[in-house]
């Protein structure tokens, strides 16, 4: 595995929000061509089905946006070796409204970052934009609800294929930490 890339795939998720559309990056183990998406190689080492794997995780992430958030579809990229260029190998579009409990919460321009540790002690983050949110307390493992730990689940369980940006699978969860972003601040004119 090649350290700090994308290296050998990916899946790049489209949502948007009432304000922007946005997209979330997340390194995963190799994926394969066969069937209607293809597979990718579980930390179990199974093949995972990539439409189950992904949709899956849209599911989960879903339920910490409010429902006029909505995810659009995916992506799924590959890089043949270290330094190529990734390709486009297949996607799916589909509509998946938020399901926050959160409904109507804050959200305009917040940011969520999910942080965990892999096994080869990199670290993999999931960034949410537009999330909903009740405040902007640290959440751990002793403070997470039922929806992020789910979510957690997700991104740790061995039968399914995401990975750090180190190529390796995230393996202790650390926090999630959210902040207003600037950047988002500025284009929405609330600076």
């Amino acid at each position: 595995m090649t350290p700090n890339t994308l290296y050998p795939s990916y899946v790049v998720f489209d949502y948007h929000s009432p304000y922007a559309p946005h997209t979330m990056t997340v390194p995963t183990a190799r994926w394969s061509p066969g069937g209607d998406f293809g597979s990718f190689l579980a930390w179990d080492l199974t093949d995972v089905d990539a439409e189950d794997m992904c949709d899956a995780f849209v599911d989960g992430a879903a339920a910490f946006f409010d429902p006029t958030i909505s995810f659009d579809g995916w992506t799924i990229w590959n890089i043949v070796n270290p330094g190529d260029p990734p390709h486009p190998m297949t996607g799916k579009r589909n509509t998946v409204a938020g399901t926050s409990a959160l409904a109507g919460a804050y959200n305009k321009a917040t940011q969520a970052t999910w942080t965990f540790y892999t096994t080869a002690f990199g670290i993999a983050k999931i960034v949410m934009l537009d999330v909903d949110t009740a405040g902007f307390d640290k959440i751990t493992s002793t403070t997470a609800s039922a929806d992020e730990l789910a979510f957690i689940g997700i991104m740790q369980d061995a039968a399914n294929a995401w990975a750090g940006r180190d190529g390796f699978k995230p393996q202790s969860f650390k926090q999630i930490a959210f902040t207003l972003n600037e950047k988002l601040r500025r284009s929405y004119n609330e600076n």
